[in-house]
């Protein structure tokens, strides 16, 4: 939940539920990251912090529909699997994923 924001933030207000993307600086769909990419937590801290302080570009609102664990884990997980099956497998609209649960 935002706690305090910056002068030049626009998109967000004080409380507002939110979710990090901690892939930062990945901008453009790519093969392999540009070489400013950098994920925070490392070399960066926050991801085990209480309190982090971010750019807006790497905020979005958290779906109201998911519990904060989900969406503590929802961004890293899904921006991974999203660049794997759009990126390096080039999955197409009428292809077959098979999912192992």
């Amino acid at each position: 939940m935002i706690q305090e924001i910056g002068e030049e933030v626009t998109r967000f207000s004080v409380g507002d539920e939110v979710i990090i993307n901690p892939s930062l600086y990945w901008y453009e769909k790519s093969e392999a990251p540009p070489a400013n990419f950098e994920i925070l937590g490392m070399p960066h801290h926050g991801t085990l912090a209480e309190k982090v302080a971010i750019s807006e570009d790497f905020v979005e609102p958290k779906p109201a529909h998911f519990s904060w664990e989900e969406a503590g884990v929802f961004t890293l997980s899904a921006v991974t699997g999203y660049r794997a099956l759009m990126t390096k497998a080039q999955i197409q609209s009428d292809d077959t994923l098979f999912i192992l649960v």
